[in-house]
């Protein structure tokens, strides 16, 4: 589970991918002053990177999935 809350820029296109650069999470508008939850499953070991399209490279965040 992905919890984020938008404190600062009125919009953020925001997506996930795995370290394939698969998708996870689907390109999608975030607003200010909003908490967005997004469930998803990882298949795979390494980086997932949540990126905003508008404000790259500076607003990035990595998830770093870790074997059992």
């Amino acid at each position: 589970m992905l919890s984020v809350f938008i404190a600062d820029g009125d919009h953020h296109d925001v997506q996930l991918t795995d370290p394939d650069g698969g998708v996870v999470i689907a390109k999608a508008t975030w607003d200010r002053g909003r908490e967005y939850t997004k469930f998803f499953q990882v298949d795979k070991v390494g980086d997932y990177h949540l990126e905003c399209g508008i404000h790259r490279p500076s607003m990035t965040a990595t998830i770093m999935v870790l074997p059992h």
